[in-house]
């Protein structure tokens, strides 16, 4: 199985996004074909061309190509018995208050499709040629996702929900959670 994750270079993009990802099993792979996905506060979208299966206790949700994996508090089971590539833009938590054009409503425990050329708006992109040269040319994969982000983020939306959720999160590490309350105001 080959893997990376680096940081988004463009201080904009890092604003929104904490890292890229990468994972690709072969077919002479070994190992867990159905792995566990932690809960986790953060969205990620998954860029793909091939199907995915997440279940969640009798709840399966399954489709084909990229996909948005929202915020979630249970812990979903992949499908990974089929040989993939997949890159994945992990969002910090609280970004998807600022950005356009992801959903109308947030969701929780939620997977769901997304045409990634249609969020993105850029007719340099194609999922194909991003997936077929990650696995050797990490950095470059991650220059591309800069190029291609910064225009989409540069149109974000800093509500007062943002702003709160942004003033706040510094906080969670070193700050009771009774105290930021009126730390908040």
């Amino acid at each position: 199985m080959k893997n990376w994750k680096l940081l988004p270079n463009n201080p904009h993009v890092a604003k929104y996004v904490e890292c890229y990802w990468f994972l690709e099993k072969e077919a002479d792979d070994v190992g867990n074909n159905h792995p566990k996905l932690n809960p986790d506060p953060s969205a990620h979208l998954i860029i793909s061309n091939q199907k995915f299966q997440y279940t969640q206790d009798s709840t399966s949700q399954e489709g084909c190509g990229s996909h948005w994996i929202f915020p979630h508090r249970q812990t979903f089971t992949m499908d990974h018995s089929d040989p993939f590539k997949i890159i994945g833009i992990k969002f910090r938590v609280g970004a998807l208050h600022s950005l356009k054009r992801v959903l109308s409503d947030k969701k929780l425990e939620q997977v769901e499709y997304s045409d990634i050329h249609k969020l993105v708006q850029s007719e340099s992109f194609t999922t194909e040629i991003l997936l077929l040269n990650s696995a050797k040319q990490p950095q470059q994969a991650c220059d591309k996702l800069d190029k291609i982000l910064a225009p989409w983020l540069s149109n974000s939306l800093e509500d007062k929900h943002s702003e709160l959720v942004n003033r706040i999160l510094p906080l969670l590490g070193s700050t009771p959670i009774s105290q930021i309350k009126v730390l908040s105001h």
